[in-house]
């Protein structure tokens, strides 16, 4: 039930155990030396439950660890909180380890890991204690950022142009970081940087045949390469401008230069 210390400097230490049935008033008995012993009434109240708040994690990249201290979501129910991990595990299935110290767990990402990974977390107020009414359980949502998946193979748009080719291709998808641009790389191994997914290469050599692939880039870093496209020619366009002269005329044709 309630045990009292001894008084210092008439100054007693009330404690009580963790029995709800405690809750209620109860009796003190306090006497000094040889004084009659007096009564104070203690009103016992049970000690709210700890609860936490969610945890939500938006800046963990792949191949990255972080440290997140959980007292900061923690609502304690005691005074003297005493916060602690009592179990962390993850309920998703990626590539992701989670390890705690005292309040604190630290995800580590593998380099290939990218989406929403969850966790599931116990908490306690009182570090030590095994009463199961100080505990609480809550949840860890981690969006990992990985680099962008592979973009679609480079598909040439069809117009014949002079020293340069236009190819399209299909974004990726960014898996949590913008793509900031690609970079496109022919068979002979020279690359040129462009912003979007449709992009003129130019430098190229007339009458020359031409396979390209393509790679995305994001924060992270850079996604694995495309396919090959199939051979494209750059060439000087036919010059179809100019007047039509009539040479002569017969029955039923006419003779045009």
């Amino acid at each position: 039930g309630l045990t009292a210390g001894p008084a210092d400097g008439g100054v007693v230490q009330v404690t009580a155990d963790a029995d709800a049935s405690l809750t209620g008033i109860r009796t003190l008995s306090v006497a000094a030396d040889k004084s009659r012993p007096d009564r104070i009434n203690i009103r016992v109240i049970r000690t709210p439950p700890p609860s936490l708040a969610p945890i939500r994690v938006s800046t963990l990249k792949a191949g990255e660890s972080q440290t997140i201290d959980l007292a900061r979501y923690l609502t304690p129910g005691v005074s003297d909180p005493t916060p602690a991990v009592v179990e962390a595990a993850q309920l998703s299935n990626l590539p992701v380890q989670i390890d705690s110290s005292r309040s604190s767990v630290t995800i580590r990402a593998g380099a290939q890991a990218h989406g929403r990974a969850t966790f599931r977390v116990v908490m306690t107020d009182s570090a030590g204690s095994t009463n199961p009414e100080r505990r609480v359980e809550g949840r860890i949502q981690v969006d990992i950022l990985g680099v962008p998946d592979a973009p679609g193979i480079p598909v040439w748009d069809g117009e014949t142009r002079d020293s340069r080719v236009g190819l399209d291709w299909r974004a990726p998808h960014t898996n949590g970081a913008p793509i900031d641009y690609y970079e496109v790389q022919d068979q002979r191994g020279r690359t040129q940087r462009c912003q979007g997914t449709s992009c003129d290469i130019t430098g190229l050599q007339n009458q020359t045949s031409y396979k390209f692939r393509v790679r995305a880039h994001n924060p992270i870093g850079f996604s694995e390469w495309s396919g090959w496209s199939a051979e494209t020619m750059p060439d000087k366009p036919i010059d179809m401008t100019g007047e039509i002269e009539l040479v002569d005329r017969g029955d039923g044709t006419l003779t045009i230069d």
